[in-house]
């Protein structure tokens, strides 16, 4: 019920002075939403014809600047999870983690007295916030010469399993990208130990194909690899699998802390990258997996009944999703099907 305050409000300012209108909370809220949703343009112009209805352009910029949550280079963020949850009325979240590369630059952080742009020091797996802060020019100057700069910004993300609901920002910081799988596996186990002290259960974590995240998940996981020094088994709050006799292939522990996935576009271009690589030589069984299996399907058939184009066996687009799409799709299995010799490429496109 907006309309009744806001119609008292602005009659009220009718009686005052241009540079004396107030707002209430209610107006100020609903100023901003506007501001935020419509974008500046719109709000001015709302502005303009309707006077002394809405706070000027500058006023809803500066709440929005005592309003926002800044986040801070290496802080988790894990007081304000519970409050995430809370909005989305459920305590199961799904975290994810990824790097990305950057533009390497130093810059001085006024909020948080320090400089940012340099690779963050890693203590069991986890970044140390503040830890540039210095008022000395020499050992700024150590600092460049000792320690790498981000080339890389590793973002930490949660999201409740309750349909639709949007992704919380946990952490981010730069990186080298020169942490280890066992890294990684603290750096999660630190996250799931903290999200339950705010009364959160992280099911599992989720990430692309590198090598250092796969080495971590099978450590959970203890697929065909395990860590001496720790035990996953104890922990009173395992899921406890049931999984079907007769998955005699499927193998995987009754028992398991946390569940994994990995991104499945990065896993089908990976797939792609390997059936276009020039270099690898492949076989399915007896049969041999070839590029050229497309190639020749490319130019002896009609495009019409493959529906491939030739930059779908581009291999220098290397994450060309929409190319994994098409070549397995269910057209080119069944044409490879009916191809002499083609076995091979027919069973790999059904992998992938």
């Amino acid at each position: 019920p907006i309309l009744i305050p806001w119609m008292k409000n602005t009659f009220e300012n009718f009686k005052k002075q241009k540079n004396k209108f107030t707002y209430d909370n209610l107006i100020q809220q609903f100023a901003l939403l506007l501001f935020i949703l419509g974008g500046r343009n719109c709000y001015e112009f709302l502005r303009l014809n309707l006077p002394a209805a809405l706070p000027h352009v500058s006023n809803v910029e500066l709440l929005m600047r005592n309003n926002e949550q800044k986040i801070l280079e290496c802080e988790f963020r894990f007081q304000l999870i519970k409050e995430y949850c809370k909005s989305n009325n459920c305590n199961y979240v799904f975290s994810s983690e990824d790097a990305t590369r950057c533009i390497s630059r130093i810059d001085y952080d006024a909020q948080s007295d320090s400089f940012i742009g340099f690779s963050s020091c890693l203590v069991n797996g986890l970044p140390q916030p503040n830890f540039f802060q210095t008022n000395k020019f020499d050992e700024l100057k150590l600092w460049f010469g000792t320690f790498d700069k981000s080339a890389y910004i590793n973002l930490h993300m949660i999201q409740s399993v309750a349909p639709s609901s949007p992704p919380f920002i946990l952490s981010t910081y730069g990186s080298n990208n020169k942490a280890t799988a066992t890294d990684v596996l603290k750096r999660w186990l630190y996250i799931y130990n903290q999200c339950l002290c705010q009364g959160v259960r992280v099911i599992g974590f989720s990430s692309d194909c590198d090598a250092r995240y796969l080495r971590a998940m099978r450590l959970c996981t203890r697929f065909f690899a395990q860590l001496p020094n720790l035990n996953l088994v104890k922990q009173k709050d395992n899921f406890h699998l049931q999984i079907p006799e007769r998955w005699s292939w499927f193998f995987m522990s009754g028992q398991q802390i946390l569940l994994f996935m990995q991104d499945p576009i990065h896993v089908a271009t990976k797939f792609r990258n390997r059936l276009l690589s020039e270099i690898a030589s492949m076989k399915m069984g007896d049969y041999h997996v070839s590029i050229e299996h497309l190639i020749n399907l490319i130019e002896s058939k009609n495009k019409i009944e493959h529906n491939l184009i030739k930059s779908d066996i581009c291999p220098k687009d290397r994450q060309n999703y929409a190319s994994c799409r098409r070549i397995s799709s269910e057209l080119i299995l069944q044409l490879l099907n009916k191809m002499e010799d083609c076995f091979g490429g027919h069973g790999y496109s059904i992998r992938s």
